[in-house]
């Protein structure tokens, strides 16, 4: 089910959405899931699966892939991100290419704005910067149209959060994010799910407890 899955006393963020390209709709997962003890962000298409960055005892750039059409394997290594970090935003996705945003590079680090991209249809390659965020932050939510990629919300700091909404245009590979508006609460780890027309932004948590508010755009 789409939202928050409680693992281990704490929240993680799993959603399941779709994008329409070329008249047809193609299935479309984003959110974190647990890699080998460490949260790490997950994007996909309809054949290959990707997961980027992470924390194994430091901050990690390794891209991996998976192909979503067998029901075993292992991953395998595509590339590296641009910034070794941990807690990018959900990803967003067009028809040809994925974008991870912000993110979290350590322990004394600053939270930074980058936004990689990647080409979904291909399984070799790094990531390229494409630009940056207007604010730098990370537990970002990710929710996207047939157009433009959202980047809602996240941390600034460990008790100072975030409302703003960034846009980006999912056909282009080069340009910064542009604030289109905020959501109703300064939040992180919001769950964004799309559908043909809204997105929709729910839970999180403002650095003192859990949220609860869900949002539209």
């Amino acid at each position: 089910m789409p939202g928050h899955v409680k693992i281990s006393g704490s929240y993680k963020i799993m959603l399941y959405g779709s994008y329409k390209t070329s008249g047809s709709w193609k299935f479309l997962v984003t959110g974190y899931q647990k890699v080998s003890g460490s949260w790490k962000l997950f994007q996909s298409s309809k054949l290959y699966g990707f997961v980027g960055g992470g924390n194994d005892g430091s901050a990690t750039n390794v891209i991996d892939y998976i192909n979503q059409t067998l029901t075993s394997g292992n991953a395998l290594d595509k590339g590296d991100l641009t910034v070794a970090r941990y807690y990018l935003s959900q990803g967003v996705r067009g028809p040809l290419y994925g974008f991870y945003g912000g993110g979290s590079e350590g322990a004394g680090n600053p939270y930074t704005n980058v936004i990689d991209y990647i080409n979904a249809n291909t399984i070799t390659g790094n990531a390229t910067d494409r630009g940056d965020l207007t604010v730098s932050r990370w537990g970002v939510a990710g929710v996207n149209g047939p157009v433009y990629g959202f980047f809602c919300g996240g941390a600034t700091s460990v008790q100072s959060h975030n409302s703003t909404i960034d846009k980006i245009d999912l056909s282009a590979t080069t340009g910064n994010a542009t604030d289109r508006g905020d959501l109703t609460e300064s939040r992180r780890m919001v769950a964004g799910v799309q559908g043909t027309a809204y997105g929709f932004l729910g839970g999180g948590n403002n650095g003192t407890a859990d949220v609860s508010t869900i949002d539209y755009i």
